[in-house]
């Protein structure tokens, strides 16, 4: 009588390690995801209040420029702040400094570029929707030099008399991961705002976060969760909880915060996937997964 070749039971595989952890990571992802959507209303209240921080004296902004390196940049990054900021502007302009050719798909990702940037501002009240693709080699080892020349020609202000603040939205001196490109985006900016010294327009950095932060960059919209929930525990308890600081992501004079709600992050994943298909690479959805700048957007206001 032959043996019975030996195949892995049902209680084998649930008493293996590694699905016992899986199956209580995805257990804790629909709980957070349930919580997100739960949560969404109050979301929405905090980035109205950093909104009315950033606009005190003013109804709306004039140009949101965004200054970016890559084509996907706008949403990998910037959507948390673009969803919030383009119904309170006259014109998005978009000036991105290479067509992202470091792998022979320049043409490419241009289009996905301007594709994404129609899924993004679909049935908004805006004005005018400019997109700039720039001839910089795409690369890590790449040097830039020039930016600010050629930020001259392509950033936006609003009409003349117009009494309206412009916004110029960039990545700071760190860049993401430290990434060079990203790094001269915030050079060229710079250099700019002191060329023409001017006051006209509202510079906001998006705050990179430094290798210690790791755990924080990876950890998605899970802390902003446990902050709304944390203060909503705190505002009902009038005694012993209302001692503890309130730990609310407001906006100061410098710093603002913006948040993307559930829909948003839905329509953001969906841009990236319908637009920047080149991109979706499978380390993709972990980052769209665990990244915090998919969902959270801090913002430093920047005085040159």
């Amino acid at each position: 009588m032959s043996k019975r070749p030996n195949t892995p039971t049902m209680k084998s595989i649930r008493n293996f390690p590694f699905s016992k952890l899986l199956f209580k990571l995805t257990k804790l992802t629909i709980i957070f995801q349930v919580l997100y959507i739960y949560f969404t209303p109050k979301v929405e209240d905090l980035n109205k209040e950093n909104l009315t921080k950033l606009l005190p004296t003013h109804d709306n902004f004039g140009v949101l420029n965004l200054v970016i390196a890559h084509p996907d940049d706008e949403i990998m990054f910037f959507s948390p702040t673009i969803l919030q900021l383009i119904d309170h502007v006259q014109e998005l302009n978009v000036v991105c400094l290479s067509n992202g050719d470091a792998d022979g798909l320049g043409e490419l990702r241009a289009k996905e570029l301007k594709d994404a940037i129609g899924y993004l501002t679909v049935n908004r009240n805006l004005r005018n929707v400019s997109l700039n693709i720039l001839d910089y080699t795409d690369g890590q080892n790449e040097v830039w030099s020039g930016v600010a020349t050629d930020l001259k020609k392509y950033i936006l202000t609003s009409e003349p008399g117009v009494k309206q603040k412009d916004i110029i939205l960039t990545f700071d001196r760190e860049g993401i991961s430290g990434h060079r490109n990203h790094i001269a985006c915030n050079e060229g900016v710079i250099s700019y705002l002191k060329t023409i010294k001017s006051n006209s327009f509202v510079f906001l950095e998006l705050k990179s976060l430094s290798t210690w932060q790791i755990i924080s960059k990876y950890s998605g919209v899970v802390p902003k969760l446990l902050e709304i929930i944390y203060n909503k525990i705190r505002a009902s308890n009038k005694t012993f909880m209302s001692y503890l600081p309130n730990r609310d992501s407001i906006a100061t004079d410098s710093n603002v915060c913006f948040i993307s709600t559930f829909d948003q992050y839905a329509l953001s994943f969906a841009a990236m996937c319908y637009a920047h298909k080149s991109q979706m690479v499978w380390f993709r959805y972990l980052w769209w997964s665990f990244s915090r700048y998919v969902f959270v957007n801090d913002l430093s206001r920047i005085t040159v």
